[in-house]
């Protein structure tokens, strides 16, 4: 598979993800009205549902950009793809339920609010969060989709 081109990037790994979940057997909505979630995702009988947001990296490293808005998105039903371009044959697509997610990002930008600039001085809230899966959570997330809890 190519690397998509970023003005279209987000669309194809929402469909790359929705695609997944279908062979997976469960029932998917891509175009859900809430936008706190990207899919919105249910096992076969339509008993248990969640939502999905898909989070696309722009380089092969293990490391997704967010918005700070993200942090008021946390619950049981709601998780995280996290599709990463490692090789232009297969992308890496990370399941994490989304209060890993929220612990991970607001450590982050803690860490990095109250550390200094070169200067000496404070910085500022940029507004944007950094996720990143390490060589040992690799294993825990990637294509995990059993963590949905959808049965």
């Amino acid at each position: 598979m190519r690397k998509p081109s970023p003005k279209y990037a987000r669309i194809q790994a929402t469909n790359l993800v929705a695609t997944e979940l279908l062979k997976q057997g469960f029932w998917v909505s891509t175009k859900p009205q809430n936008q706190k979630f990207h899919i919105l995702c249910a096992n076969a009988d339509i008993t248990q549902r969640i939502g999905i947001r898909v989070v696309k990296s722009n380089t092969s490293a293990h490391r997704w950009t967010l918005h700070e808005e993200v942090e008021k998105f946390c619950s049981d039903d709601l998780f995280y793809v996290f599709v990463g371009y490692k090789n232009t044959t297969t992308p890496e697509l990370f399941v994490v339920p989304s209060k890993i997610v929220l612990d991970s990002i607001r450590e982050d930008a803690l860490r990095w609010l109250s550390s200094k600039k070169r200067d000496g001085t404070a910085r500022k809230n940029i507004h944007t969060r950094k996720f990143v899966i390490t060589n040992d959570e690799k294993r825990r997330y990637l294509h995990k989709w059993h963590l949905l809890g959808l049965k």
